[in-house]
């Protein structure tokens, strides 16, 4: 059995049971509503922030304030929160009285008329609400029911964009967070680790679609669910695409990205395999400067990370200092938490390694996680120059103006 398969079975052995996971998710839940928004509110001009959402078309910040027993909004579903105080308005809110005090109950009837008194009631003048033209996920209010807000209380408060708190919020990461990452990083190394194995992987049979379903069921196994795919592809001599798919031969170089969710948080990272031919004895000649290329951009990344820099500026002075290095690179990085691809700065995108509005103009900020994603082409003279590809992911935390490899970061091809 290789290691990856042990460390597998002892991850398996010690996963949380599901009551174990959501008095965990509750916890990390109280804690934030306690300590990280208090903050969060007092940047803002507002009186009240409003996170408000119907049954199957959640904003989705809903599910990052429902305590870890729900599963999104039910009817209409509201939040309210002011630097003092924080509310429910829902059929339920009186299970969530350990969180929020309960505004409205069925039996009152009208839920817009309980929100209306409430705000009368806390003299609220100013209500910001989850509306954005450059961030999806500070754009959760849907059309009507801020129509609807509008027409009822627009004569005496002013409904404003909540895009800044809502954008950190979704970002902003606490210390146990950033643990509980930790641990999620490991496993996700530990599940790649057993996928790509000599035991699972056989040279002229396996699929690169075998591969991504291996992935998949080693998460499913554990509890976990993938956010995306997982991808898994591979460069071959000879070949042009070097994202190729297909049955896995000796001599390819393989690549997997793969992502899961855990308690709300979302991983992401990619790793890259070799798998030599009955022949072989060697690795090609420079294939194993290819992690090295690519660590060099990534460490290029992680010196110009601080506090306050947009994901612009980052992007700019990172391709700038990776040029001047020698380092043919491309960036894309983004950040990671409630959702894979989350909420705050963008650093690039693989298809626009220019200035993107927006996303990219927001600054970095201190306790926050970003999936460090990015590649580093360079010609492999042992392919006859053919351009081959590095490519890296992995789950960071920035906090105090420094880069958390949280479980390490590759260093080397790993040899099939």
């Amino acid at each position: 059995m290789n290691s990856s398969a042990d460390q597998y079975k002892e991850i398996s052995e010690n996963m949380p049971s599901e009551e174990q996971r959501i008095v965990e998710y509750n916890e990390i839940l109280q804690y934030r509503l306690n300590s990280v928004l208090p903050g969060l509110l007092e940047e803002e001009e507002f009186d009240a922030w409003m996170v408000i959402g119907r049954e199957n078309n959640e904003d989705p910040i809903i599910n990052t304030l429902l305590p870890g027993s729900f599963h999104g909004a039910s009817r209409v579903t509201a939040f309210l929160f002011t630097k003092e105080e924080r509310f429910v308005l829902s059929p339920y809110g009186s299970r969530m009285e350990e969180f929020y005090q309960c505004a409205w109950t069925n039996e009152e009837g009208d839920v817009f008329k309980s929100m209306a008194k409430l705000l009368r009631d806390l003299k609220i003048r100013t209500l910001g609400l989850n509306f954005s033209e450059d961030f999806a996920l500070a754009d959760g209010i849907t059309h009507s029911l801020f129509e609807s807000l509008r027409q009822k209380f627009d004569d005496h408060i002013h409904l404003v964009s909540a895009e800044r708190i809502a954008v950190n919020w979704l970002q902003t990461r606490s210390d146990r967070e950033i643990e509980v990452y930790r641990k999620l990083d490991r496993i996700a190394h530990t599940i790649i680790g057993n996928a790509f194995s000599r035991e699972n992987i056989i040279p002229g049979v396996t699929t690169t679609r075998d591969v991504e379903m291996r992935l998949k069921k080693l998460a499913s196994n554990l509890g976990l669910r993938t956010w995306f795919g997982p991808d898994v592809d591979l460069q071959r001599r000879g070949a042009e695409d070097p994202r190729k798919t297909g049955v896995i031969e000796g001599g390819d170089l393989l690549h997997c990205d793969f992502g899961f969710m855990y308690s709300g948080l979302a991983t992401d990272t990619q790793q890259m395999f070799y798998l030599k031919s009955d022949e072989e004895n060697d690795l090609p000649e420079g294939l194993d400067d290819v992690i090295r290329k690519t660590n060099e951009v990534q460490d290029i990344l992680a010196r110009n990370f601080i506090e306050g820099i947009s994901g612009n500026e980052l992007l700019s002075i990172s391709l700038r200092d990776a040029k001047e290095r020698g380092l043919d690179a491309t960036i894309y990085s983004h950040p990671v938490g409630y959702h894979g691809h989350g909420a705050g700065p963008i650093i690039g995108l693989w298809n626009n390694q220019e200035k993107i509005p927006g996303t990219g103009d927001l600054k970095i900020r201190n306790s926050t996680c970003f999936a460090m994603e990015l590649n580093c082409r360079s010609p492999l003279h042992s392919w006859d120059d053919q351009p081959v590809y590095g490519f890296l992911e992995e789950t960071v935390a920035f906090r105090n103006n420094k880069i958390d490899y949280l479980d390490g970061r590759q260093e080397e091809l790993f040899i099939l």
